[in-house]
């Protein structure tokens, strides 16, 4: 087996057939399945994580998935133990390279905004969702083609949410920076 045979190489190849096959039954809702692969992906990652940035990038993303897994089976607490790990690891890579790292990172802090939201825990929810909102923004700065749209999507995240708690200021700015967004990007 490759694996055997070269764990280099072999092992993250692996991780990432699991981890995709995992994705798969997650499709088909087959969430025994999917579940137990993400799992073994996940395992055989963090044993080549060390100090690899692709094997640590590619934990992280499996986290991720993982995480919104058991969001859509609304197991809250079990996706935001998943999403905060792959922060951690998101975070650390985006110290030592934020241009890789900027896109990651602002889909992970987007996640676990939108994870509190939904656990009722708008402190953190906000905190999640803000951070993001500043890393999208700069994204945009460098490559509006690219991230606007996701801008987009997460000023409209974030104005339902102040909208659900009944805060009016922070729902007209995100509604004007949203409205600002969408003007631009039609002229």
């Amino acid at each position: 087996m490759l694996a055997e045979e070269n764990p280099e190489t072999g092992l993250p190849n692996l991780a990432r057939a699991l981890t995709n096959l995992a994705t798969f039954y997650a499709t088909q809702e087959e969430m025994g399945k999917a579940e137990e692969l993400y799992r073994q992906g996940i395992a055989i990652q963090e044993r080549c994580a060390d100090d690899d940035e692709v094997n640590k990038s590619d934990l992280a993303v499996t986290l991720t998935n993982l995480g919104t897994f058991y969001a859509g089976y609304e197991r809250y607490e079990q996706a935001k133990e998943c999403c905060l790990r792959a922060l951690a690891i998101q975070q650390e890579l985006f110290e030592a390279n934020a241009e890789g790292y900027m896109q990651s990172l602002a889909s992970t802090l987007e996640r676990l905004g939108y994870l509190y939201a939904e656990t009722d825990d708008p402190a953190d929810a906000e905190t999640y969702y803000l951070r993001a909102l500043s890393l999208y923004e700069e994204l945009v700065r460098e490559d509006p083609e690219t991230f606007s749209e996701k801008l987009a999507e997460l000023l409209k995240m974030i104005v339902l949410f102040y909208a659900e708690h009944d805060d009016r200021e922070n729902t007209m700015k995100y509604l004007g920076q949203l409205r600002a967004l969408v003007q631009d990007s039609e002229e």
